[in-house]
């Protein structure tokens, strides 16, 4: 497994969070890092992208040791890093699972702009999944994605830049949360009750799921299943934090 994606010294989000997934979901995991950030588990104070030189050679140096047999790729923050990563997997078999990191939950860009149009450009049609939240559902298509039937419009216009499924996130809507997944078969939604509090890092968590369960050989259903499990029982059994956010146990 590898995944590709910026640094959270809390530990909660990005690669180390990804990393503890994977060990979570049976597989072992390699890391590339792509930014680095200060960030308490309510708040990002700031973003540092490695360049696009550095970024490279961390691939080429990974991609020389091991094959991979999945790919999560979060935050890349520049145009010039989504296009090292779109270089590097363009003619690579192995599952990609694109986590659109450009908006924070809270609202916040993340990274340069320019940025979404490059990953849905360089990226969707390399990949076997990918996630959006509704901030980057509506950045994407420029409009409202608030509710069920407009995150099933959504999924669908998305799958049409290329990729193989479409997962839009909606554990920001109102009332009980219901994630939509989207493929050429159908729509499929997934739904559960709202837990008592969140946690800094889901996203993270979720994406890197689903590319450890695409690494283990399973469906891409299947796949989701299990990384929604795994994300509701890390909610469960998060603690507090000083901050006043929530991060894994």
């Amino acid at each position: 497994m590898l995944t590709i994606a910026g640094s959270d010294p809390s530990g909660g989000a990005g690669l180390q969070a990804d990393l503890k997934t994977f060990e979570r979901m049976g597989v072992s995991g390699a890391a590339v890092v792509t930014s680095v950030t200060a960030q308490t588990t309510t708040e990002l104070l700031s973003l540092e992208p490695v360049t696009a030189r550095s970024l490279r050679e961390q691939l080429d140096a990974v991609l020389a040791t091991v094959s991979p047999r999945a790919v999560k790729c979060g935050l890349l923050a520049t145009r010039s890093n989504v296009a090292v990563v779109a270089k590097a997997f363009a003619n690579r078999r192995v599952p990609l699972v694109v986590d659109t990191v450009t908006i924070s939950s809270g609202g916040a860009r993340l990274g340069e702009r320019g940025l979404l149009s490059a990953i849905t450009e360089s990226l969707f049609p390399l990949a076997v999944v990918v996630t959006v939240n509704l901030s980057e559902a509506e950045a994407i298509l420029a409009k409202p994605v608030r509710d069920e039937t407009s995150m099933c419009r959504a999924g669908s216009e998305i799958l049409d830049l290329g990729p193989r499924a479409v997962v839009v996130k909606g554990g920001h809507l109102d009332g009980d949360p219901v994630d939509v997944l989207v493929t050429a078969r159908g729509i499929r939604r997934f739904r559960s009750s709202r837990l008592a509090h969140g946690m800094h890092g889901t996203g993270c968590a979720f994406a890197s799921a689903i590319a450890a369960g695409l690494a283990c050989g399973h469906g891409i259903e299947r796949a989701v299943e299990d990384a929604r499990r795994h994300v509701r029982t890390l909610i469960r059994h998060a603690v507090a934090t000083k901050d006043g956010g929530w991060v894994r146990n």
